[in-house]
């Protein structure tokens, strides 16, 4: 499937048929010629485009931005992404469609590495373009060997950022007590939305630490779904407690 919109001005999108064909024709014309789609992406894969040209001529936002996105295992949906100029040639286009197609079968080859693997990977790349992908597959097998390589990324992640939330909530799903403390002061630079999810994961990783932030969130934080969230938190670590 295509999705190609241009945006017109800063109050206008408009669907753009005539280039969603042209994109399609080339992505078919990949998917059949491949070989890296049929042995990285197992056949002839769900495969989305979404295009937006901007046409405003403002410099900021002037060029293309393409998304490749993908369904993969349980539920897991990927995403490749790249920029280009406007207008965009054919040749242009089978370009980067070529990219992203590598981008995204590096993407399920990491479903392929056992735990070491990606923390390693990680290690020598926390910046790379698949760290994302391989922070959430860590998070999702709840790998604490982990807990390390995260919780640096985490300390050094750009405020705001995507990665931010991806580590977060990895390292809430491992529930170790270590990443107690880069959550803390994730905290303390993290944007009001993240705000609560940090806390959701500090509930997780439970500890004294975590355990003394949160009394401090309940009782004295002012937004009032952080002081709920945190009591809420705190009273479940403390009835856990209770119960060993």
């Amino acid at each position: 499937m295509v999705s190609w919109v241009t945006v017109e001005d800063p109050m206008s999108v408009v669907r753009d048929e005539r280039s969603e064909a042209f994109a399609m024709e080339v992505l078919d014309e990949r998917l059949a010629a491949d070989g890296r789609i049929r042995t990285g992406l197992s056949g002839r894969p769900d495969l989305e485009l979404v295009v937006i040209a901007d046409g405003t001529g403002g410099a900021s936002g002037a060029g293309t931005k393409y998304t490749l996105r993908t369904s993969w295992g349980d539920g897991w949906r990927l995403a490749a992404r790249a920029r280009g100029g406007s207008p965009v040639p054919r040749e242009d286009l089978a370009r980067v469609v070529d990219g992203l197609i590598d981008d995204l079968v590096s993407q399920v080859a990491l479903f392929g590495m056992d735990s070491v693997a990606l923390v390693e990977m990680l290690e020598g790349d926390p910046s790379g373009g698949n760290a994302a992908t391989a922070v959430r597959i860590l998070g999702e097998r709840r790998a604490k060997v982990a807990v390390p390589v995260l919780t640096g990324m985490l300390e050094s992640a750009p405020r705001g950022s995507e990665m931010v939330a991806d580590l977060v909530g990895a390292l809430g799903r491992i529930s170790d007590e270590r990443a107690s403390h880069a959550l803390i002061e994730a905290f303390h630079d993290s944007d009001p939305g993240m705000d609560v999810a940090i806390v959701d994961a500090l509930g997780r990783t439970g500890g004294r630490e975590a355990m003394d932030f949160l009394e401090v969130l309940a009782t004295g934080h002012p937004d009032q779904s952080v002081r709920e969230e945190a009591a809420e938190k705190l009273g479940r670590m403390r009835g856990g407690a209770a119960g060993d």
